[in-house]
């Protein structure tokens, strides 16, 4: 007769107890994924409303931050303090607080805490409303399949407050703010090579990689590509 086992292991039946009565959860809306741009910038995004929500059986005004300051709310929160929220990694944090400074949905100052150094958060409020009434207007199917109206998609590129810490994400803010504008029809108002001037007039500036042999002539007033071949001279 074979010794029984102090602790036999649990079968399906005990994890689907488990799983009933445990409260050890994120709750996560997906319009805020929508709103991010971004899944690891969305849980963050979710967290940071749970904090900004009143309590339970508390008046609408009332509120989980207590950290005033420059006349808002704040949430103070190192990068480390996330894994325990909702178990982002430090480099996962930063990211995903670029993210949400970059669609300008959320603002982001380093003060004391507990005296020591800490990133203190606050949700801007009015560019949250925005969003999320913009994307509450479009159509849910249109959501899920992740067509999202040309208007959301700009809005949630615009950087708003901020400034990219790089001339590489300069040009690709740049890129993808042309491309959200971009219709149908090439060659026309659509046409991602088109820029707006400061007199409202739309001009063509065609980007064009040249053959070897050919420069670009820069000449005032004309921005047509002439040819300028290379002469090789005969060997001595």
């Amino acid at each position: 007769m074979s010794p029984r086992r102090a602790n036999p292991t649990p079968d399906f039946r005990d994890f689907v107890i488990w799983e009933r009565e445990t409260n050890d959860t994120i709750d996560l809306k997906k319009i805020y994924i929508d709103m991010a741009g971004d899944l690891k910038a969305g849980v963050m995004l979710s967290q940071l409303v749970y904090w900004r929500l009143p309590r339970k059986h508390r008046s609408d005004a009332d509120t989980r931050l207590t950290i005033q300051r420059d006349g808002r709310l704040w949430l103070a929160k190192s990068d480390r303090d996330w894994w325990a929220e909702i178990r982002l990694t430090p480099k996962e944090a930063l990211g995903a607080r670029r993210t949400l400074e970059q669609r300008g949905l959320c603002t982001f100052r380093v003060w004391k805490f507990a005296n020591n150094p800490t990133t203190h958060i606050s949700i801007n409020e009015d560019r949250f409303m925005e969003l999320w009434e913009q994307l509450l207007n479009t159509p849910l199917e249109d959501r899920e399949a992740g067509r999202i109206e040309p208007r959301v998609k700009r809005a949630l590129v615009r950087n708003v407050g901020s400034k990219p810490q790089s001339g590489n994400r300069r040009k690709a803010a740049s890129s993808e703010h042309v491309q959200d504008d971009a219709g149908e029809d090439e060659g026309g108002e659509g046409d991602p090579r088109y820029y707006q001037k400061g007199n409202n007039e739309i001009t063509k500036r065609v980007i064009t990689e040249l053959p070897k042999g050919q420069k670009r002539n820069y000449q005032k007033g004309n921005n047509r590509i002439t040819k300028r071949a290379k002469t090789k001279l005969p060997k001595r």
